[in-house]
């Protein structure tokens, strides 16, 4: 065993990561232009809990790197944090790429419902504009809204999933949520009414009412874009 020392960890619920295959393409591409051994692992849930990493069943990305993981963590969602790893292990038993499929015999889960409580639910109303309709269901304690109606057969708009765009942005009628791990809105815009259904956790009950994306981009960087001087013309020969 080689000394310890310091890695970036981007931990996520199971499927977070390794759902789509985006993360085994995107690791598979750094190690081709930078060589296969580039510091950057996967860990499964078996090797979680090898690692010591966490006691949930949960999914990891380790990295010496931080931009890359700071980069993945935008996409992907989940928490970083710093851990001490012992190098030769991770060369060893660390695997060097994601599955192709997603596990099976998981359920995922989001890491903000560790400690909810299952037997608590809120009453969530959803005004659909795009659609016309509105929609109500009881999303448990904690668990995401978004993903609670889809997997009920309602699609809602989406985007990012990880609240950094405006694709899924909401005004909130009455009622909160929790939309603590978006960095898609200000908090001006927050502080609104405004809020991003892809990171919503139900914490209470809520009307919510869908936007119009381009409506909500305006309303947040279109005093900025307003005071860029524009010049028509080819971009190539300005």
């Amino acid at each position: 065993m080689s000394e310890k020392k310091p890695f970036y960890v981007l931990v996520a619920s199971i499927g977070q990561l390794c759902g789509n295959g985006q993360l085994r393409e995107t690791i598979s591409e750094r190690r081709n232009r930078q060589g296969n051994d580039v510091p950057f692992w996967y860990l499964s849930p078996e090797l979680i809990k090898r690692f010591s990493v966490s006691l949930e069943e949960v999914e990891a990305v380790v990295a010496e790197d931080q931009t890359a993981i700071n980069w993945l963590r935008l996409r992907f969602g989940g928490q970083v944090s710093i851990m001490e790893f012992d190098l030769d292990q991770l060369k060893s038993e660390a695997m060097d790429l994601p599955p192709s499929s997603p596990f099976k015999g998981y359920k995922c889960f989001s890491l903000n419902q560790f400690t909810m409580n299952s037997n608590q639910s809120h009453k969530i109303t959803i005004n659909f504009k795009q659609e016309n309709k509105k929609i109500t269901m009881n999303v448990p304690d904690g668990s995401s809204i978004l993903q609670h109606f889809e997997e009920n057969g309602e699609e809602l708009p989406f985007s990012c999933r990880n609240g950094c765009c405006t694709t899924c942005a909401v005004k909130i009628v009455s009622g909160t949520i929790d939309q603590s791990q978006g960095i898609g809105l200000s908090k001006q815009m927050q502080s609104k009414g405004y809020g991003l259904l892809c990171i919503a956790l139900a914490n209470g009950c809520a009307e919510l009412e869908t936007q119009e994306e381009d409506e909500v981009y305006e309303l947040q960087f279109g005093k900025y874009l307003g005071s860029i001087k524009n010049k028509a013309g080819n971009p190539f020969d300005i």
